[in-house]
Parts: C-alpha cells; structure tokens; sequence
C-alpha cells in the first residue's frame, strides 16, 4: 500500500509539475505576446513622431519663407502711409494759407457791400454792375464757406491718416520681431 502511495504521489507529483510547465510556459507566451504589441505601439509611436517632426519643420520653412514677404509688404505700407501722412500735413499747411489768405475776403466783401452802395446812388447806367458785384459778393461768401469745410475735412482726414500710420507701424512690430529671431535670411 505504501508503494501505491509512492507511485500515486509520484504521478500526481509529476502532474503538478507538468501543469506548472505548461503554465510557465502560457505565461511566457503572454509576455513574449506582450511585449510584441509594446514594441509595434513604441514603433509606431516613434514613426508618428517622426512625421510630425517632418510636418513642423515644413510648416516653420513655409512659415519662414512667407513671413519674409509679409514683412516686405509691411514694411512698404508703413513707407506709403507715412509718405501719405506727410503728404497730407503738407497739404493740410497749404490749406491754412489758404484759408489765411481768405481770411481778408470779409474785408472785401464790407468794402465790395459799400462799393454796391456807391454805385446804387449813381447813374442808372451802373445798374448791371451792381449785379455782378452781387454775384461776386456770393460767390466770395461760398468759397469761404468751401475753405472752412476743406479745412475740417482735411484735418479729420489727416488725424484719420496718422492712426492708420500708427496701426501699420504697431502691426508690423510682431513681424519684425519674429524675424529677428527667425533662423532662416
């Protein structure tokens, strides 16, 4: 009976170690499978990296390459806005010449009102040129009307002008400053 033990234990003892076996050897047929899904996880992960390193690099090379015109043209407009600002305060001084050289109108139009006067108590022969210093008298009265709104409109114009010469100066100031940190020329 002792043999039957023996030999019993010894089939059971040789059972549990094939059933361990076979379990390690499942278990490392999950790691082994395991690992093979990490490996392809971490390759594709280093390829998708790599792309969109690839990606960036074309990007910041357009980037680059267009923020170089955009400041071109930046900078021609803020050239054009300040020739045009300068040309309109030009303008604007003319105006106040002008408008200086039209001051004395009011002079006239008393002395062409009093000279209406005169020629009404003379002859009836001076009747039409009475007329024509109406006219005349009208006429001064609307350019001086004309001068003063010029002189409005440009002045609202101008200060129109300088902000926008102020804004395309502020606009291009990130621009300029990207490309002076910009590796590429």
């Amino acid at each position: 009976m002792a043999e039957e033990h023996t030999d019993s234990q010894s089939v059971l003892l040789q059972q549990v170690i094939a059933d361990i076996q076979t379990t390690l050897q499942l278990r490392n047929a999950f790691h082994i499978r395991v690992a093979r899904k990490v490996t392809i996880l971490l390759r594709v992960g280093l390829v998708s990296l790599g792309v969109l390193a690839i990606i960036l690099l074309l990007l910041l090379t357009a980037l680059s390459s267009q923020t170089q015109s955009l400041i071109t043209i930046v900078g021609t407009m803020n050239q054009r806005f300040v020739s045009m600002s300068d040309n309109m305060y030009t303008m604007r001084n003319t105006i106040e010449r002008m408008e200086k050289s039209v001051a004395t109108m009011p002079i006239i139009t008393g002395e062409v009102t009093r000279m209406r006067h005169t020629v009404t108590a003379m002859s009836g022969e001076l009747t039409g040129m009475d007329k024509r210093l109406i006219g005349i008298h009208r006429q001064v009265a609307g350019i001086e009307n004309n001068m003063a709104h010029m002189t409005m409109t440009f002045g609202m114009l101008d200060r129109g002008v300088q902000g926008m010469g102020v804004d395309v100066h502020r606009m291009s100031r990130p621009m300029k400053t990207f490309n002076s940190i910009s590796p590429l020329p």
